[in-house]
């Protein structure tokens, strides 16, 4: 998530609606991903990961990312599903022999 002061014109914020905006044109425009309709509220700097809050429609955020676009009802609802992601993700490095912890 992207600290208050990076929200409405920080560098970040501009390389994220660079990514979004690339992903729409791409996309032919289906997702509707505009700058009058969303603010980006997160944004992974080393991988396509931008989250959108939609404000035509409180309290709905989308996920762009890499497997495409997901809606989500609710902020919460959206972290509650990307912890899960971190959660499977670890367990799966760990597990790796070759990058996982020894027992």
């Amino acid at each position: 998530m992207l600290p208050i002061a990076e929200l409405i014109d920080g560098p970040a914020t501009e390389q994220a609606w660079v990514i979004v905006e690339a992903y729409d044109e791409g996309s032919d425009r289906q997702f509707g991903l505009s700058r009058d309709r969303y603010l980006v509220i997160g944004a992974a700097e080393l991988s396509l990961s931008v989250v959108l809050l939609d404000l035509t429609s409180p309290h709905q955020v989308r996920w762009l990312t890499q497997a495409g676009v997901e809606q989500f009802p609710t902020l919460d609802a959206l972290i509650a599903t990307a912890t899960e992601w971190h959660l499977e993700t670890l367990a799966a490095l760990r597990a790796d022999p070759w990058l996982g912890i020894a027992d």
